[in-house]
């Protein structure tokens, strides 16, 4: 026996037939079909004792277990060299087994080969949403298995699994079978695959895999299908420390060279400063804090940390500190102080230094401190702060200091100035500086910042935009009192000519 098909069925009634008949119909006929049902409550078990194929084997499960079909199937029914898997409501041209079984044939130094997708909706036509999860994301090319890795750490799972055909001993020789997963048995499968050995993907639309409305496919894009696949990746990011090799961990993350000594390489602290990347998911962070905790234990590890890479307890308490992981201040970013010094021509980009900082608090208190960046000699004529940028915000200056003496600090285009602070109802609010320093060294700044919301952004506007309306009415009022006067001046002014003649009546 060449294939074993393993075909996967639960609930699908109105899609199975359509499934088994794609199988059987493959130009490749050395296969067995294995049709597990995992205790299906429609008619599915019905459609399927229709077929009689010798080909055909069910394994009718009592009950709903919703993982490990693979696994069980392989390791007690299986009997082909090959693996190819499919689901009950997906289905596959007719020579996709052919071409797969060719290839593999030919390469031997491939484990698993795949296909491009055609996606269907529920009717069986082309999804044509292209907004939607599946659109693009099984249209992969081809690369090497590192290139692989690197692509399941920071994109995720983007091989469609009923269109695979792995070689059967790949199971057992890179133990391949999860336990507990229930969103990505199949990710954690490509990359046990990859961390070992190549695989490869027909770039022809060979398997048709069909996206059920309302989000009912098993790995369909749900509230608690996110959650937990967030926590199910986080549990088998261990499985990159395989890659304890140097060169091979830099071909598939060249971006941890910094933390990466040829001769003291420890893969735990490589791999723990890649998942502490700024940009990296809370979980990925989490994982990596942990990775360090645990070398930090270790009193020969921390030893070469802090020698080879000059990382010590205190640098991993500076990262604790910084890494809101469990989303403690999920509002908190960064922003940025801008100031603008004046040499004779004026304000510009040209002339701006900035500090950045990060706001995590409703109201915060900011203090900085900015270095010249003006060359000693030349004079300043007068400086411009921009607090912050991009937001509504009442600010109160607390203190502000030029080379060390108290400055005068004064609003350019505030909307108010109240004891608690100037109000600013624009995003680029302004100070100007006002210093007897010629040349300017430091500027140390301190002033409490208020974001000021939406809501009560729109009201102050409503508010000026009345008051404006009031003040106009009024002006408007006065205009045409001042009209109807000289209106009325005007028309005694013509009765007293024509009763006094062309003399002037005065």
């Amino acid at each position: 026996m060449k294939v074993s098909v393993i075909l996967t069925s639960y609930n699908h009634e109105a899609y199975i037939g359509e499934s088994i008949e794609s199988i059987l119909q493959q130009t490749f006929e050395d296969f067995e079909l294995l049709i597990y049902d995992d205790g299906s409550s429609d008619h599915s078990m019905d459609v399927i004792a229709s077929y009689s194929d010798p080909r055909i084997r069910v394994i009718a499960n009592p009950f709903n277990r919703g993982t490990g079909i693979i696994e069980y199937v392989v390791k007690n029914y299986a009997k082909g060299e090959l693996v190819a898997v499919a689901h009950s409501d997906d289905y596959w041209e007719k020579d996709k087994l052919e071409k797969q079984v060719r290839y593999l044939a030919e390469h031997a130094e491939v484990a698993a080969v795949f296909t491009h997708v055609h996606v269907v909706g529920e009717d069986g036509t082309s999804y044509t949403d292209a907004d939607g999860f599946y659109h693009h994301i099984f249209e992969q090319k081809n690369r090497s298995r590192y290139a692989w890795l690197r692509t399941f750490f920071y994109e995720g799972n983007c091989l469609c699994h009923p269109s695979v055909l792995i070689r059967r001993s790949a199971y057992e020789e890179f133990d391949m079978f999860p336990t507990a997963l229930r969103q990505i048995p199949d990710f954690y499968m490509w990359i046990r695959l990859c961390l070992n050995r190549e695989i490869y993907i027909l770039e022809e639309k060979l398997s048709d895999f069909r996206v059920r409305r309302s989000e009912r496919n098993t790995s369909a894009f749900r509230k608690d299908t996110s959650i937990r696949s967030s926590i199910e990746v986080h549990l088998i990011l261990d499985q990159f420390l395989n890659l304890q090799d140097y060169d091979s961990f830099l071909r598939v993350f060249p971006e941890a060279k910094q933390f990466a000594d040829p001769h003291s390489f420890i893969v735990r602290y490589a791999f723990a400063r890649v998942c502490l990347l700024d940009d990296a998911p809370n979980y990925k962070k989490a994982y990596g804090l942990q990775l360090l905790y645990g070398l930090l234990q270790d009193e020969e590890q921390r030893a070469i940390l802090e020698k080879t890479y000059q990382f010590g307890i205190r640098d991993f308490f500076a990262l604790t500190g910084r890494s809101d992981v469990y989303g403690l201040y999920p509002n908190a970013y960064e922003n940025c102080c801008s100031l603008y010094y004046d040499t004779g021509e004026g304000y510009s980009d040209q002339n701006r230094c900035f500090v950045s900082y990060e706001l995590w608090m409703n109201p915060q208190t900011v203090q900085l401190c900015f270095q010249s960046p003006v060359p000693k000699g030349v004079c300043v004529k007068k400086l411009r702060m921009d607090p912050i940028e991009g937001e509504f915000v009442r600010c109160r200056l607390l203190e502000v200091k030029v080379n060390g003496r108290e400055a005068v600090c004064t609003p350019l285009n505030a909307l108010e100035s109240r004891a608690d602070g100037e109000c600013f109802l624009t995003t680029d609010p302004n100070y100007e500086i006002c210093t007897e320093a010629a040349e300017m060294e430091t500027v140390e700044l301190s002033f409490e910042l208020e974001r000021i919301p939406m809501q009560q952004v729109s009201r102050k506007m409503e508010e000026e935009r009345v008051e404006r309306r009031k003040e106009l009415d009024h002006l408007n009022a006065s205009v045409f009192q001042l009209q109807k006067e000289v209106e009325f001046r005007g028309r005694w002014f013509w009765r007293l000519r024509r009763r006094f003649g062309r003399n002037d009546p005065c």
